[in-house]
């Protein structure tokens, strides 16, 4: 691995003298975990990706590295990598609402509308106060033309967490093409 670590990125360091070969794997891994994390949340998720593929070496069961690599796929648009490792984590945490979540996103934005619906509802089942899940699922019956259930999806994410931008950007939406006289088309995702 050869990236350029930002100079205002702390990278942490241990005295390995008194560790074990597999002590050491085990927290570089968790280390380049946090600096992925961190690579991610500055806007630099090509260099993440690389970061968290070694960190993933290193700790090949790690189902969050996975989710945060799936996350800079998605991203970067590489849906397709992006559903690999989702795709991976349901295998092994078929629980994890977050995942989910996340590959319902995914799918929200390769256009597989029926497949995100499904996502998303498996994510509120697994947790029903996943606000994210309400917002995205909203978004996907807005962009349906199904004004109703997006508002109900609205509605039942703001009465968890009223402060959330997404569903409130959502909302709006949901209004303005009210407001304009859009009709509820009552449209299903295609299969």
């Amino acid at each position: 691995m050869n990236i350029a670590v930002p100079s205002s990125l702390a990278y942490p360091l241990w005295n390995t003298a008194n560790a074990s070969d597999h002590d050491l794997r085990s927290c570089h891994g968790s280390a380049l975990a946090q600096l992925g994390a961190t690579l991610f949340r500055e806007s630099c998720p090509l260099e993440a990706i690389e970061v968290f593929s070694e960190a993933l070496s290193l700790k090949p069961a790690s189902l969050s590295i996975r989710d945060w690599r799936a996350a800079c796929y998605i991203d970067l648009g590489n849906y397709d990598m992006a559903l690999a490792d989702l795709n991976e984590i349901v295998a092994q945490a078929p629980k994890y609402a977050t995942v989910y979540n996340n590959r319902g996103l995914c799918y929200l934005l390769m256009g597989r509308l029926a497949e995100a619906l499904a996502d998303l509802d498996t994510a509120i089942k697994l947790n029903p106060a996943y606000t994210m899940a309400y917002a995205n699922r909203a978004r996907i019956y807005c962009d349906l033309g199904q004004y109703g259930p997006a508002q109900q999806s609205c509605d039942m994410g703001l009465s968890l967490n009223p402060a959330c931008e997404e569903l409130r950007i959502v909302q709006r939406r949901i209004l303005d093409r009210i407001c304009s006289f859009e009709p509820d088309t009552g449209k299903q995702p295609e299969q």
